[in-house]
């Protein structure tokens, strides 16, 4: 099986994990709030469609601040 397709994209998170709980931390100001927030955004991530993401950390960016 294509690697690729059993990393489902967990590989970009840890990639732009620390980016994005920097922008929930700044908009929060508390690193466990981020956390969950972050934690969140990914799960829902998990239920869209992959292919419909064109630009995978703009798309994390937007849905961790709209979150």
């Amino acid at each position: 099986m294509d690697e690729t397709k059993q990393d489902d994209g967990l590989g970009a998170l840890f990639g732009l994990r620390p980016h994005l709980l920097g922008i929930v931390c700044r908009m929060l100001g508390r690193a466990a709030e981020a956390e969950d927030l972050v934690q969140d955004m990914w799960m829902q991530r998990r239920s869209t469609d992959r292919m419909a993401i064109q630009d995978l950390p703009a798309y994390l960016a937007a849905m961790t601040t709209l979150g």
